[in-house]
C-alpha cells in the first residue's frame, strides 16, 4: 500500500459515511507529505479524522505512558499535542508548517516507544 492509500484505509475504518463530513482532500494530501516526513523506525499512527471544521486528518500514537494526537490541516499546516513520563509532561504546538518536523524530542519518544 502506498502512503495515500494506508492513510485512506485508516480514515474509511473510523469513518461514518451517514453521519460524518468526508475528509477535505487538501487534508489528506497534506497528511500524505507530513507522513511521508517520518522517520522510517518509528511506529505508524493510528489514522482518523476529524468529521467537523476542516475535515483534517488525525494521526493519534497511544503507547504505555505515552499519548499523542496530531491534526493535520488543508492549508498546510499541523497541530498536535503529546504527554509522556506517566501525563506529567505536555507539548503542543500549532499552526506549524507541514514541512517542519516534530520536534526532537517527540521523536525520540516514538523511536524509544516503538523499539
Amino acid at each position: 500500500m502506498n502512503t495515500k492509500e494506508t492513510i485512506m484505509h485508516g480514515i474509511m475504518e473510523s469513518w461514518d459515511e451517514e453521519e460524518d463530513l468526508h475528509p477535505n482532500e487538501m487534508s489528506i494530501t497534506q497528511a500524505v507529505k507530513f507522513m511521508e516526513l517520518l522517520p522510517e523506525k518509528i511506529k505508524k499512527p493510528h489514522l482518523s479524522h476529524r468529521p467537523y471544521g476542516d475535515e483534517e486528518v488525525a494521526f493519534y500514537w497511544v503507547f504505555d505512558g505515552f499519548y499523542m494526537e496530531l491534526d493535520v490541516y488543508p492549508d498546510g499546516t499541523y497541530g498536535y499535542l503529546a504527554r509522556t513520563d506517566g501525563w506529567k509532561k505536555e507539548i503542543y504546538g500549532n499552526d506549524i508548517p507541514i514541512e517542519t518536523p516534530l520536534p526532537e524530542e517527540i521523536i525520540e519518544w516514538l523511536k524509544e516507544k516503538t523499539e
